[in-house]
């Protein structure tokens, strides 16, 4: 799984930053999803002011095409998304409970980020309020906060007591 920061993405308002990046490699898009593989992977020959072309002819690539969105390549992270699979049930929560170190899980402190994030600061902090299973989902409300199991595991990284960011998943 191939993931970024949307800090990153270059638009037509942070054009002039994104000359540096000619001739490299990179994701192009006209709209923009955190799914890169709904991105084209090309080579950046130029990028055009703004003010003389429409938003989505900004950034154009070797092949002769234009996009609105720029991704540079070395803004992107592969996350090995095999060696750990998604909380399914409330059993794989009791095991996230005791990787914690924890006998209940309710009750504690979680400290959370965006999986995308390598900022310490980007951290968050919260108390594990509830757990609700509805609509065939299981969702753990944290710090005022409901999140699925699922988006969880997609988005989000857990600080272990080690020290050590881990996935909200299951190790295979």
């Amino acid at each position: 799984m191939m993931i970024f920061n949307k800090k990153d993405v270059f638009t037509s308002v942070t054009y002039e930053e994104a000359k540096r990046y000619i001739g490299e490699e990179g994701y192009f898009t006209n709209n923009f999803c955190t799914d890169l593989s709904k991105w084209d992977r090309k080579v950046l020959k130029d990028v055009y002011d703004p003010e003389f072309v429409t938003i989505d002819y900004v950034y154009h690539t070797t092949d002769y095409s234009d996009y609105g969105l720029f991704l540079p390549a070395s803004h992107v992270t592969e996350v090995n998304d095999f060696k750990y699979a998604k909380y399914r049930s409330f059993k794989d929560l009791n095991e996230f409970s005791n990787t914690l170190g924890m006998e209940d899980i309710l009750g504690n402190n979680l400290t959370y980020r965006t999986i995308a994030s390598s900022e310490e600061h980007d951290r968050s902090d919260g108390i594990i309020t509830n757990i609700i299973k509805a609509h065939n989902e299981i969702y753990l409300g944290v710090g005022g906060d409901l999140y699925s199991l699922d988006e969880l595991f997609e988005k989000y990284e857990w600080l272990d007591k080690d020290g050590n960011w881990r996935p909200f998943g299951v190790e295979k």
